[in-house]
């Protein structure tokens, strides 16, 4: 824990001088925004400098997801206003916000079947009480979840980095990866679905009976295709050995059980071709994932990386290629 002597965080918490700020600490989840646990004399509370992707608008569109989900006693972070009651704090080119605090676990693998059921009854319901909100959304992100645009990058990024040293070794992937993947129909044809858009496991919180309640990291709503809302989800809750290993497996039990608590909750309002859809999607999005973390092997500047456990991010991101691409083999011979 530090005390409030750093810089910028200091000038930030001076927007929040209400909350009486005392100390910070960095929280080592996402791999896009910096995430600091703020201890204040009136309680915890998260703040969160946003990554450049995402407009300050997203803040007003959290807002009212948060308000939605409120009225329907369905727990979610609270935005915190500044003193001023603004929704953000713009310091420079960065944007700042804060959250309420919520207590609970969150986790890199789903630990057993319980875990996958319940995770499963906590999105199925996110979507059910989602079908009836009329919002349109001041932050659209058109590009999210859009395979060809990101096949198409990796295409070009390959073509600009030949001497690369990760070249030799990631181009045979790539190549194999980038036929597959234009083969593949486009989902995008499908309904259009509010979804949370980045379902990883580590997204949802867990209390101490392994009860999951609440879906945290609310920038990436938006509407999207079910299966590919789903796909995210299933493409991480079934891969037990996560992100950071190079050999992935897609746990059969585990899907099972997750599909098995989300249609306890809510499964006949999607048509018969979204539920088709569903193994595909999985796919795709493995697919996608590989490509973007293949990606910035070359171009080293967006996700964000272990410095204790890997020496460059480029290492990191290899690791996390050879790991999407083995769990799509697996999924290629399960679904």
């Amino acid at each position: 824990m530090q005390t409030l002597t750093d810089w910028p965080i200091m000038d930030v918490l001076k927007h929040w001088q209400r909350l009486k700020p005392v100390s910070h600490q960095p929280i080592s989840i996402g791999l896009i925004n910096q995430t600091f646990r703020i201890e204040a004399e009136s309680g915890l509370f998260i703040l969160q400098k946003l990554h450049p992707v995402f407009s300050p608008l997203v803040n007003e569109d959290i807002q009212a997801i948060t308000n939605y989900l409120h009225s329907h006693d369905f727990l979610a972070p609270n935005l915190i206003s500044t003193d001023s009651n603004e929704p953000c704090v713009r310091e420079g080119a960065d944007c700042w916000r804060m959250l309420s605090f919520i207590a609970g676990k969150t986790y890199h693998q789903i630990p057993a079947l319980k875990h996958a059921f319940s995770a499963g009854m906590l999105l199925g319901r996110f979507h059910r009480l989602l079908i009836e909100w009329n919002y349109r959304y001041q932050s659209v992100r058109t590009l999210v979840h859009r395979t060809p645009t990101y096949l198409d990058t990796l295409e070009r990024t390959l073509s600009h980095h030949k001497n690369s040293p990760y070249y030799a070794k990631a181009s045979p992937i790539a190549h194999r990866l980038l036929t597959i993947a234009r083969t593949l129909p486009d989902l995008w044809n499908l309904p259009l679905r509010h979804c949370h858009g980045d379902l990883k496991i580590s997204n949802l919180l867990f209390n101490d009976s392994d009860e999951a309640i609440c879906l945290i990291d609310l920038d990436t709503l938006g509407q999207m295709p079910w299966p590919i809302e789903m796909g995210d989800a299933f493409r991480s809750w079934c891969n037990p050995r996560g992100e950071d290993q190079a050999n992935s497996q897609f746990d059969l039990d585990i899907y099972r059980a997750s599909l098995d608590g989300y249609q306890s909750e809510v499964w006949e309002h999607w048509t018969s071709q979204e539920r088709h859809a569903l193994p595909m999607g999985i796919k795709m999005i493995t697919l996608e994932l590989c490509a973007r973390f293949m990606t910035d092997i070359f171009e080293d500047c967006y996700f964000g990386w272990d410095s204790n456990r890997f020496e460059s991010r480029q290492e990191h991101n290899w690791i996390r290629t050879l790991g999407q691409w083995t769990l799509f083999l697996d999924l290629e011979k399960k679904l």
